[in-house]
């Protein structure tokens, strides 16, 4: 899978020394008039892929399959590719460790129809997350406003859901432009 980025937001951070380590898996689900679903809060007004850390004995595709019913309430139908990953590191707050690496792997998915009720962890309830269809273009200029205007107090994922955002914009340029060139050919 490729590496879409690494982020650092402590600059004078050094990455080396023992590391804590924790992977996650989010969801990159496409849906009808160029919209995509994802997480709402409405505590803190930014967006978020849905998805989530992987547990012991998961695999990617089992976190995936959990994490999207938790959060969202659908069930997904099949892993359509791969997105990419990223790579966070922060200076960590367990103690014997000297740096958190938080690896995201993205994936495009697609889902069965239908809704069912959210299981949201307590933090998520607080942040009041739930699911919306949005334009990526709509969620990617709220966040970074957010992080813009409020980088002290937003939430941690802001920064790295703005990166993958982008990196969908830049898809999709991609599809019109071949779009373009075939329509051209005919």
């Amino acid at each position: 899978m490729e590496k879409l980025a690494e982020i650092i937001p402590d600059r004078d951070l050094k990455i080396e020394g023992t590391i804590f380590l924790r992977e996650a898996v989010r969801a990159i689900i496409a849906g009808r008039n160029n919209q995509i679903l994802m997480l709402y809060s409405s505590r803190k007004g930014d967006y978020k892929f849905p998805g989530g850390g992987i547990e012991e004995g998961e695999t990617h595709f089992s976190t995936l399959l959990r994490e999207i019913r938790e959060e969202c309430g659908v069930t997904i139908k099949e892993i359509a590719g791969e997105a990419g990953f990223i790579v966070e590191y922060k200076k960590a707050r367990d103690p014997g460790f000297d740096l958190f690496q938080m690896n995201s792997y993205y994936y495009f998915c697609t889902i069965e129809p239908g809704f069912q009720e959210q299981k949201l962890d307590r933090y998520e309830q607080e942040l009041g997350l739930e699911p919306v269809w949005i334009e990526p273009e709509k969620a990617l200029d709220c966040n970074r406003k957010i992080l813009r205007f409020h980088s002290n107090t937003c939430s941690p994922w802001v920064e790295r859901e703005i990166l993958v955002l982008q990196k969908l914009k830049a898809i999709e340029m991609e599809i019109k432009e071949v779009r373009g060139k075939g329509e051209r050919n005919e």
